[in-house]
This record gives structure tokens, C-alpha cells and sequence, in this order.
């Protein structure tokens, strides 16, 4: 994308899952003034046990104490008009494509997953990485700053077999959605045809793919 990574003022890392932090090395490596602003148990084991042994997704331990990084707790500032928050708690419309990943020996509860609020201007924008905790409670966490777009993934597919969720949980997760004035922008873990079924419920979701640029 011809971007200089060298020039970059800071970086959020969404969750501990290596295709949202497997670069970071490099990326070290490369800038050595920005701040990475990572949730403070990210770098714990993660697995993912649908793979037979269970295959490692989580980020390089051996990062966690680099300058660099900034641990972040449950809500953060990380910089003039920036808000990271966590989401906690039982899952409204939880995404069976969760169960497959663990943290440790444990089922993954995600408490190393932070969403990315930014008010620039009168606009308000969230970024939401995979949205592990569910776009339904990471929005309405987040409902209060009446966020103008939302960009991110809504994990409804596993990881694996590309499986969609069900249609009762699409139908639910379609209804909350279409009740914000956010326009959605998705991709990634929600999968296709997820995004083709919740497209066809709500007109309020967008898909775009890695490389795209909005300009707003």
C-alpha cells in the first residue's frame, strides 16, 4: 500500500491473535518511535484446537517487554481523541466460531481483545478487529458515543472450515444492527456468507476487503 511504516505515530494491536500481531516484529524493527498499545494479556498462549496437535495463533512472548509496547488496561487514552475499551461479560448472540480458540488450557474469554474509538471532527469511527466479544455487545458498549461508522469483523464464520453461525444468530445480530444510524463497514472473520445474509436483513452493512481505502 506504499505506506512508510517508519513514519507511523503509534499502533493498536486489536487482540493476541497472531493475524492481527504476527508482524509486529517486523514492524519493530522498522520504526523505533511508536507506541504499540496492546492489551496487557495479549501475549498469553492462544490455540486454536480445531487443528490436531491444537496450533498456536498467539503473538511472539518474547515481545511483551519491548519499549515499544504500552499495556493497556480496560479503557485507555491513547492518544488526543482516542478511547480503547475492553468488553466484558456473557455474550449476547454469542459466535459458536469462538469455541474453537483457547487462551492457555482455557476456553478464550477475550479479555485481550480492545476496540478503537476515534472522534475526529463531528464524526465518531470504531474499530472493532475481529469483534471476538460480539459486534451486538462491542456496540452496545460503545452506543453512548454514537459511533458514525463501525470497521471490523464480526467473527460469524470459523476460522477453519469457513462454517457460517446459524441463521437464528444472523437474524439477531441483523435486528440490533439495524437499529443503529452506523453504517458497518465488515470483513475478514465474518464471513461472506454471513455478509450476504445480514446485507439482505439491514441496509446499514458494507463489506470491504484488506488493501481498500475509505476516504470520509
Amino acid at each position: 500500500m506504499s505506506v512508510d511504516l517508519s513514519s507511523a505515530d503509534c499502533v493498536v494491536i486489536s487482540h493476541g491473535h497472531y493475524d492481527h500481531g504476527g508482524a509486529l516484529e517486523g514492524f519493530l524493527s522498522e520504526n523505533k518511535k511508536a507506541a504499540v498499545f496492546v492489551r496487557k494479556d495479549a501475549f498469553e498462549p492462544h490455540y486454536n484446537i480445531t487443528h490436531s496437535p491444537r496450533k498456536y495463533i498467539g503473538l511472539d512472548p518474547s515481545l511483551s517487554e519491548h519499549p515499544s509496547i504500552v499495556k493497556t488496561g480496560s479503557s485507555f487514552v491513547p492518544f488526543e481523541g482516542g478511547l480503547l475499551f475492553t468488553v466484558k461479560g456473557k455474550e449476547k448472540y454469542h459466535s459458536p466460531a469462538n469455541d474453537v480458540l483457547t487462551c492457555g488450557e482455557c476456553p478464550d474469554e477475550f479479555s485481550h481483545e480492545q476496540h478503537l474509538l476515534i472522534r475526529e471532527g463531528d464524526k465518531t469511527f470504531l474499530f472493532c478487529g475481529c469483534g471476538h466479544k460480539g459486534i451486538v455487545n462491542i456496540m452496545k458498549k460503545a452506543r453512548r458515543f454514537k459511533p458514525d461508522y463501525c470497521f471490523g469483523g464480526f467473527h460469524l464464520s470459523n476460522p477453519t472450515t469457513g462454517e457460517s453461525v446459524s441463521e437464528d444468530i444472523l437474524d439477531g445480530v441483523a435486528k440490533e444492527l439495524g437499529n443503529y444510524n452506523t453504517i458497518f463497514y465488515t470483513c475478514h472473520c465474518t464471513g461472506e456468507r454471513s455478509f450476504r445474509y445480514l446485507s439482505g436483513k439491514t441496509d446499514n452493512i458494507r463489506y470491504f476487503s484488506c488493501g481498500e481505502t475509505f476516504e470520509i
